[in-house]
């Protein structure tokens, strides 16, 4: 049986718990982009298919394809993710999956950069059969490979997730969605020493990942289920992107989220 989500109620106890955690996801963020020296800025789409299908009631499998434009639609990045998922506990989901992310550094598709991800998972959706609003906990671990000529780069990295739902229209037709992730650099990557260049000088590759807090994205959006196997998101994310060593500074982005997933039978 459908379990049946109330309308918005503003008096409603979850609502209240709904803006306060908004209130603390978002707040650490602008606290830190204020304290900060001014920023890059970036304007960019993003859009994302997922389909998700069931082996049976414990086991599911979950693909995603993913393309990312920067300014004037040119595109900057890409990715292919395949996830096979095993329910541990109700609501309480493990994970194992690779990704294949090519991205684009120069203008159209020149400058191309090849990463491979093999990523490890746990998930916890916690819903309340009262309000309807639903709580989601995930935390990534990633293995971020890549191949820079004769040399193979590796980057750890860990991505804490916290998402809140609170539903508008019963049944699931409309929900307020918002929440944020943080990703935690484990190592340093890059900087691999490379073939001397024809003159002679020595030759390092360039460093992308370091140690430390990388990035923090908080999103608001809606959600919106328009059949029991199609579910639609659009939100604005706002993305911070730490950059110790570039010469401009850290990156503030400003992103619109499309998304859609399929559930097969």
């Amino acid at each position: 049986m459908t379990r049946r989500a109330r309308p918005l109620d503003l008096h409603d106890p979850g609502w209240a718990l709904a803006l306060a955690l908004c209130a603390g996801l978002l707040g650490p963020s602008a606290i830190a982009r204020a304290e900060a020296p001014p920023l890059e800025h970036r304007y960019q789409l993003w859009t994302q298919l997922g389909v998700k299908a069931t082996v049976d009631p414990d086991w599911s499998l979950r693909a995603d394809l993913a393309l990312r434009l920067r300014d004037a639609y040119a595109p900057s990045a890409s990715f292919v993710h395949v996830m096979l998922l095993r329910r541990v506990y109700d609501r309480m989901f493990v994970g194992l999956g690779y990704g294949f992310h090519p991205s684009w550094t120069g203008p159209g598709l020149a400058g191309v950069i090849d990463e491979h991800r093999l990523r490890e998972q746990w998930m916890w959706q916690l819903v309340d059969p009262t309000s309807g609003v639903e709580l989601q906990l995930r935390s990534r671990f990633e293995q971020r490979v890549r191949p820079v000529e004769q040399a193979i780069e590796l980057g750890l990295r860990l991505r804490e997730f916290i998402q809140l739902a609170v539903p508008i229209l019963p049944e699931g037709r409309l929900a307020l969605v918002f929440g944020t992730e943080l990703f935690f650099a484990l190592n340093d990557a890059g900087e691999t020493p490379l073939a001397p260049a024809e003159d002679g000088a020595p030759r390092r590759s360039p460093r992308w990942q370091t140690g430390g807090v990388e990035q923090n994205r908080a999103f608001l959006g809606l959600r919106s289920d328009l059949a029991a196997w199609l579910r639609l998101e659009l939100a604005y994310q706002n993305q911070w992107s730490v950059r110790p060593h570039h010469p401009r500074g850290d990156r503030m982005g400003h992103t619109v989220l499309v998304g859609a997933t399929i559930s097969a039978p």
